[in-house]
């Protein structure tokens, strides 16, 4: 398992990290989530010893990375797309590790053809696209056939159907009884994806739980579309309990919270607002997750006017 204890790390007077412990357990993926600025790509480093801790440890299997005999073999890790020669070749790139870490060749060959990119394992690095470099990041972390596995956002760059295909990567990897964290800020990915999450905020735990319980603390949204330019405002006035806002995406569609579908009808009715459309939308992580970190978002952008 992977344990942080009391983990921390600062930069002078700038707290990453603030006394980090979680345990990332095996069998299932564990999403690492938090905003930009959070901690998380630093609690993964000093995981993987390319930083070390101002106070308390960071542990793979009860020991620091810096201490693991055959560390490929022990823990793979993805951080970096860009983390490769570009004048490279994939394959060579792979051997490079190999030989290092005393795997065979044959594996390497095995493991460009499990990502997909054996068709061009002898081509430049600097000819990949970015999907094509996240492909080789997880190559070069299933080559030792590891019991640990961390990913920083690796399904960047990959089309719909990598993205599908890293999804069911990682579900199987846990599925073999593996130990699997991954970060990312695509929130309905890891929805599918994640049976655990640690959330975390301005270096600190907000959250360990299991995946479905971060989504139940989300509360189910009532869409309606209604072409009555008032129409937000007159459910405001009708629904003063509630948090009626516009849809970014469509201005005739709004999103109420705090009531439930029938208070949603009645009040339309009773203020002669037309609906085309009413229809109640369950919780999602998305939501579960904003609401927690709604506090701790260091790098937050201003509303556009007229959405709020």
């Amino acid at each position: 398992m992977i344990e942080f204890d009391r983990m921390s790390k600062r930069y002078g007077d700038t707290i990453a990290v603030d006394e980090l412990s979680v345990v990332i357990e095996p069998g299932r993926v564990t999403g690492f989530l938090g905003p930009n600025g959070a901690g998380k790509s630093t609690s993964m480093r000093v995981l993987l010893g390319l930083d070390h801790p101002t106070f308390g440890r960071a542990l793979i299997g009860g020991r620091r990375y810096a201490d693991l005999a055959d560390p490929l073999r022990s823990v793979g890790a993805h951080l970096d797309a860009h983390s490769v020669h570009p004048g490279r070749s994939a394959r060579n790139h792979l051997l490079a590790l190999a030989r290092v870490n005393r795997i065979s060749p044959r594996r390497v060959d095995e493991v460009l053809e499990q990502v997909g990119i054996a068709k061009v394992a002898r081509n430049r690095t600097r000819s990949f696209s970015l999907g094509m470099r996240q492909r080789l990041g997880i190559a070069a972390a299933l080559l030792g056939d590891p019991e640990v596995l961390v990913f920083d956002e690796p399904v960047n760059g990959l089309d719909t159907d990598g993205v599908r295909w890293v999804r069911h990567l990682l579900r199987g990897l846990a599925g073999e009884g593996r130990t699997v964290l991954v970060s990312s800020h695509l929130m309905a990915e890891m929805h599918q994806t994640a049976d655990h999450v640690v959330v975390i905020g301005r270096g600190r735990v907000l959250a360990d739980c299991a995946t479905e319980e971060l989504v139940g603390r989300a509360e189910d949204t009532i869409v309606v579309r209604s072409p009555d330019p008032e129409a937000r405002d007159e459910l405001r006035r009708a629904l003063p309990g509630a948090s009626v806002t516009t849809a970014e995406h469509d201005p005739v569609e709004l999103h109420v919270v705090g009531a439930d579908e029938h208070q949603v009808g009645e009040a339309a009715h009773a203020r002669g607002v037309l609906l085309h459309h009413l229809a109640r939308r369950a919780g999602t992580l998305e939501a579960g997750y904003l609401r927690l970190v709604q506090d701790d978002i260091e790098y937050a952008a201003v509303p556009a006017a007229g959405r709020s």
